[in-house]
């Protein structure tokens, strides 16, 4: 059993959760030191849930729907759990997360998952 399904629905997870929290502008302030403007929230709102929907589809193909589901609904808690502890305790840990990092890894690794049989 591969672990690239497991390391993508993590990533794609954290991205979500951490996108959606700085889409808040209180968050925003903790993470950049600076509200941001309301279309940059939207557009992290947009691709925070975009990418929890996509952390689906590993989950799916790699267990099928039934243990798929529960899953990436733990993986989602796992998640969830720490950016709300980076949040408390180390919010600037956030900002790479939010930067645009992630987004070249999740797009290797996607390759890498979709090219593999």
């Amino acid at each position: 059993m591969s672990l690239l399904p497991d390391f993508l629905i993590f990533i794609l997870s954290t991205l979500g959760f951490g996108l959606l929290s700085v889409s808040m502008e209180r968050h925003a302030r903790q993470v950049f030191g600076a509200p941001s403007g309301k279309r940059s929230r939207l557009v992290c709102t947009l691709c925070g849930w975009a990418a929890l929907g996509l952390a689906l589809l590993p989950a799916l193909d790699a267990y099928g729907i039934s243990i798929g589901l529960a899953v990436w609904v733990g993986f989602l808690a796992v998640a969830a759990t720490l950016v709300a502890l980076a949040l408390t305790y180390r919010p600037r840990v956030l900002r790479p997360l939010c930067t645009g990092i992630p987004v070249v890894v999740v797009v290797v690794v996607l390759v890498i998952f979709m090219g593999t049989p």
